[in-house]
């Protein structure tokens, strides 16, 4: 047999492509984990910055323009403030979003998820504030917690009813 008519691979070549293959899945994976990441917390801050404004609102126009009305339609997460046409989006379908209610049994999932067809005002969940600033309580919609989450990383915002502050929370 001839040297010049190999054709084939040597082992040391086979292990430095799998090397190098190995190193490129392991940036890609940690790249795709960072971006996912990133996703969920940008969600956490829109949707803290909407119940700012829907507070201040509250405060300073009355509770009817300050309502803050969420909802769930196609994956994407939307906020409307009061009687804005335009709602805004929250969270794109690869972050998921669930509203809890907090209750002396601890917390429990409310739906948000609006039909195709829904027409404003989507069903969903409504934070009302008082023009003081406060959280109004009814009986069957006491959501103050919500909680964005994406793989790993979870993300909790919570509204504290008495006061009216906001706070995110990374778990």
């Amino acid at each position: 047999m001839r040297k010049g008519n190999n054709k084939g691979f040597t082992l040391v070549e086979m292990m430095i492509v799998l090397g190098i293959s190995a190193i490129i899945l392991t940036i890609v994976v940690f790249s795709y984990n960072v971006i996912n990441n990133a996703n969920v917390q940008k969600s956490a801050r829109r949707l803290e910055n909407v119940i700012r404004i829907a507070r201040t609102r509250c405060m300073t126009k009355g509770t009817k323009r300050g309502e803050l009305k969420l909802y769930q339609q196609n994956g994407n997460i939307y906020a409307v403030i009061g009687e804005d046409p335009l709602p805004e989006l929250i969270c794109n379908s690869g972050v998921t979003m669930e509203s809890l209610a907090t209750t002396d049994y601890g917390l429990n999932p409310i739906s948000m998820e609006a039909s195709a067809a829904a027409i404003p005002p989507y069903p969903g969940i409504s934070l009302k504030f008082n023009t003081s600033g406060t959280v109004q309580t009814y009986a069957g919609d006491p959501n103050n917690v919500f909680l964005l989450h994406n793989g790993g990383r979870n993300y909790e915002v919570i509204v504290y009813r008495e006061t009216g502050s906001i706070e995110v929370n990374l778990y």
